[in-house]
């Protein structure tokens, strides 16, 4: 009975690739007219954080769905409900990039504290420091960071445990709707 089916044979993989139900990203990316990063209507550079981290995305996007196939037909809704999906996440995800463009070193402390103070001492009230505020004739300034380092590798056992998230990975997993949850629908990949 059970040599009534037969049973699963590997074929040769072929160079030439087609989506098995719509187009896959790649497919756009290699004809003429397809994806372009520097032409106008595949564009997003307006609402990058800066050109390294547009080029670094673009790549990325590339690298992550190149064999998936598109979520909506036709290619042109598809693009703009993928331009759509950018446009509203890069808001949300620019102040993370400033934050770690200003500061590389913050993904690896447990906090980081501004702390400013001033003293002002007056033996005669004749002098105003700036409109609105004290007189005074002898004014210190004051202000430290206070940066607290954690456990190395307490941290490491977060990135591994998926506790930390890339950036650009938010702005990938994001962009997952645009394209067809099914990997392939026949066993063999074509």
């Amino acid at each position: 009975m059970q040599n009534d089916i037969d049973s699963y044979q590997p074929c040769e993989s072929r160079d030439e690739f087609h989506g098995v139900m719509t187009y896959t990203f790649g497919e756009l990316l290699d004809v003429p007219g397809g994806v372009d990063w520097d032409n106008a209507p595949w564009s997003w550079r307006d609402v990058a954080y800066d050109d390294t981290q547009y080029t670094r995305c673009c790549r990325k996007i590339e690298n992550r769905f190149y064999d998936r196939e598109l979520g909506v037909m036709p290619p042109s809704r598809w693009r703009r409900h993928f331009m759509r999906l950018i446009r509203e996440i890069m808001p949300t995800l620019r102040p993370f990039y400033a934050l770690i463009d200003n500061n590389p070193d913050i993904m690896l402390s447990d906090s980081d504290i501004w702390h400013k103070m001033r003293t002002v001492f007056s033996d005669f009230p004749a002098t105003q420091l700036t409109e609105n505020q004290d007189y005074a004739s002898n004014a210190t300034d004051n202000q430290y960071e206070t940066i607290a380092n954690g456990n190395f590798m307490d941290k490491v056992n977060r990135i591994r445990n998926n506790e930390y998230v890339d950036i650009d990975v938010l702005l990938l997993d994001h962009l997952e709707t645009c394209f067809s949850p099914l990997w392939t629908i026949n066993i063999n990949n074509y």
